[in-house]
């Protein structure tokens, strides 16, 4: 994963603790984990502008390069994690990062928010 990403990923966790210090040890690798699809097809600098102004809907697959790449990740990256996660709780919280629907995917998408 990409640098910041990585500290994102520690901050989210640290928040998540902070407000919920009873957390399960599976939220807590959900929160270190949850942008870890990024990491198939990194952002170029300008991309991660770009894709942060504009990201138009588009198919997880096939992964392209380009600017089309940079569209996908930034929209299906929970999938790209969770696909490569073999514990299915931390696989599910992932994937609902963002449009959470369980009690933890919504205490991680608060955490995540704040940053």
């Amino acid at each position: 994963m990409d640098v910041r990403d990585r500290e994102h990923a520690l901050e989210v966790a640290q928040t998540l603790l902070s407000r919920h210090p009873d957390a399960p040890d599976y939220v807590v690798r959900a929160a270190l984990l949850h942008d870890s699809g990024k990491a198939l097809r990194p952002y170029h600098p300008l991309e991660r502008i770009l894709v942060g102004l504009y990201s138009p809907p588009v198919p997880a697959e096939p992964l392209r390069s380009g600017i089309y790449g940079a569209w996908q990740v930034r929209r299906h990256h929970p999938e790209y994690a969770a696909r490569r996660i073999s514990d299915e709780r931390v696989a599910a919280i992932v994937l609902e990062h963002h449009h959470p629907q369980s009690l933890w995917g919504r205490r991680l998408h608060a955490a995540d928010q704040e940053f």
